[in-house]
């Protein structure tokens, strides 16, 4: 009986001065130009290494157009690069900034799109950099900038897949949305940052589409997860799960200056954190019940409007351990009656040791109706706080550059000082470790 032989994974290579061709793109000193080529041969288990330097895609580079159906109403989609293929659990496809230098470290590949702006009969088409519509695949490593939008905001990548991973992704300077969830389920995206995105044609102007991080999953778009992102001066909002049908997790993120521009000038919106609502969407196709989102460990600072926002969600969220500094409104927890339209204070929300500075505290709750314990806005609190009790208060620290290992940079900012207000005062929440007697309220332990 013949033995079933495994297939030996391909390695890939695609750089700014490559040429398309056969024979080709299986060695880094023979690349190929374009993704095309490699989306023709990639199997389960390959690798494509984009090659350092900036891969500048050209003005014809328009794949496709097509109708996206979960979009009300629907419009048109202008994709330059679809990732289609698909792998598997144990054998997923990678895309990644190629790491064959001496020391084994990825140096910046940028793709470019400023030379891609559709013409007069695609004006009405929001162009997608990487359409993601296949599974088990690892995108990692690598710059995207310089998207246009002569009539609409648009998408450095917009997902579909499941089981996808988002890894130390850079989406700067885009006239578009950073990185966009519309479907798939089990997707983590991680330690990825989105800044200073703004189009300059939505909501007259404010690019007030233009957010840093979307997740809008319908149906069964379960287990997705932002884990150690950054966003900030994003015209619109830094994080949005507004028409999401089903929970998603925010863990250990950064909002900060959203809804200014690099001149701070005001925008759009600007909240840090809008967690959950339905838009004017009838009641009757609103999920019931509304998913819980859980926004855990996050820092909003210095954003237009609200820091940590509900949205008129149709139910509670959990939100733990998060920090709020001189946002509009530090936390604002409104919700929507079951009919979509009716405004009340928030309820069935958990609020456990969240803290609160340099801003109106809270906003829009019902207290009665919550679950909130450690908190620096409780009326237990023993404060109040005041500058001395952190280590930092700049705001700048966030925009530090990240660790090697693509994780968040250690920053003072927030910290509690020994000895602080804020020190011991919070209530233990599984899973999270302390060093004191009790938790500290906020982000961070001193």
């Amino acid at each position: 009986m013949a033995l079933a032989v495994p297939a030996v994974a391909a390695t890939y290579f695609i750089g700014p001065d490559g040429v398309d061709g056969a024979g080709r793109g299986d060695d880094p000193r023979r690349p190929w130009r374009s993704l095309t080529e490699a989306q023709a041969k990639v199997r389960p288990g390959d690798t494509v290494y984009f090659l350092p330097g900036i891969h500048r895609v050209a003005a014809t580079q328009m794949d496709r157009a097509a109708l996206i159906p979960k979009s009300e109403p629907p419009v048109s989609w202008g994709y330059i690069h679809e990732f289609g293929k698909s792998g598997t659990a144990d054998a997923p496809i990678t895309y990644a900034a190629w790491t064959g230098g001496a020391k084994g470290e990825a140096a910046r590949v940028i793709f470019d799109f400023s030379d891609v702006s559709p013409g007069t009969e695609a004006m009405r088409y929001r162009v997608v950099a990487f359409l993601v519509s296949g599974s088990h695949l690892v995108l990692r490593g690598f710059e995207v900038t310089g998207i246009q939008a002569p009539a609409t905001t648009g998408y450095a990548f917009l997902n579909l897949g499941s089981d996808n991973r988002y890894e130390q992704l850079v989406m700067r300077q885009n006239k578009g949305i950073g990185f966009y969830l519309l479907g798939g389920s089990r997707n983590l995206v991680l330690n990825c940052d989105a800044f200073e995105n703004y189009d300059d044609v939505s909501k007259k102007g404010s690019g007030g589409d233009t957010d840093g991080f979307g997740s809008h999953g319908g149906r069964g778009s379960v287990g997705n997860v932002f884990r150690g992102c950054r966003a900030w001066l994003n015209s619109d909002d830094g994080y949005d799960c507004i028409s999401s049908w089903e929970p998603v997790v925010f863990e250990n993120c950064w909002a900060f200056w959203n809804g200014f521009r690099t001149d701070f000038k005001r925008l759009a919106d600007g909240n840090g954190f809008k967690m959950g609502g339905y838009g004017g969407r009838p009641a009757d196709r609103c999920p019931n019940p509304a998913p819980r989102n859980q926004i855990i460990g996050c820092i909003s600072a210095g954003n237009k409007a609200n820091g940590f926002y509900s949205n008129h969600h149709l139910d509670g969220s959990t939100w733990l351990h998060n920090s709020a500094y001189k946002n509009g409104a530090n936390y604002n927890m409104l919700n929507r009656l079951r009919d979509n339209v009716t405004e009340v204070d928030g309820f069935d929300h958990v609020l456990l040791n969240n803290l609160s500075f340099g801003a109106r505290d809270l906003t829009r709750i019902d207290r009665a109706r919550c679950t909130m314990g450690g908190n620096s806005f409780d009326p237990d609190f023993k404060g109040p706080l005041t500058e001395a009790d952190f280590r930092s208060l700049d705001l700048r620290e966030l925009m530090r550059p990240r660790q090697a290992d693509g994780s968040l940079p250690e920053v003072d900012f927030l910290r509690p000082k020994p000895g602080g207000a804020g020190v011991d005062q919070g209530v233990p929440v599984e899973g999270r470790p302390f060093k004191g007697r009790a938790p500290d309220v906020g982000a961070f332990e001193q």
